[in-house]
């Protein structure tokens, strides 16, 4: 068993691919759930948007502490100005294939 870090963010779908080339650049894997929905500050939102333009995303990831910061930092001026959340937290890896 491995402890890692787990990082998750949820923002709007439109900075999708300036996420994913910043986690290119780390050279992290990562997953992405293409269609989130709920409420938060930016009150509902729901995954049935036809633009994209409102709609959530969520992506995954799970490294190590020195890369959950810079994905927090780098995330963070992504989404600063479409809003959004990044949460870190301890997870034990018990399995990689």
């Amino acid at each position: 068993m491995k402890t890692l870090k787990k990082v998750e963010i949820i923002t709007d779908s439109i900075v999708l691919e300036k996420i994913t080339s910043l986690l290119e650049k780390l050279e992290v894997g990562y997953t992405v759930i293409p269609e989130v929905f709920g409420k938060g500050s930016r009150e509902k939102r729901f995954d049935d948007d036809v633009t994209d333009t409102f709609r959530n995303i969520m992506v995954i990831i799970c490294c190590d502490e020195p890369t959950a910061v810079k994905i927090s930092e780098g995330v963070e001026k992504i989404i600063l100005d479409r809003g959004g959340i990044v949460l870190i937290y301890d997870v034990d890896m018990i399995y990689h294939g």
